[in-house]
């Protein structure tokens, strides 16, 4: 699923926000998300992020950051522990500028 081709959204995003999201995207969240035209898309644990809706984005990464959504992966849980609203805020504008 993840590795079928996705069309643009269009959403809007801020590309300098985008540009500070996509830092800490390389960071924390590069190793098990990766965009959907990625060679090694099928291989990585996560599906990809970039191109989703802006609003299911923002409520995901907030309810994971609160608690209310439980992490599959320790991993995962450990690297949103890493997080605040801010880092939410910019993944958001990177992801959506896919």
């Amino acid at each position: 699923y993840g590795a079928l081709p996705r069309n643009s959204l269009e959403e809007e995003f801020d590309e300098e926000l985008a540009a500070i999201g996509e830092t800490i995207h390389k960071r924390l969240c590069a190793r098990c998300h990766v965009p959907p035209d990625d060679p090694d898309v099928t291989d990585v644990l996560g599906p990809p992020l970039h191109g989703q809706r802006a609003t299911y984005l923002r409520y995901a990464l907030k309810a994971y950051l609160s608690g209310t959504r439980e992490n599959i992966l320790s991993d995962m849980e450990e690297k949103i522990a890493l997080l605040d609203e801010g880092d939410v805020a910019v993944l958001v504008h990177y992801y959506t500028s896919y």
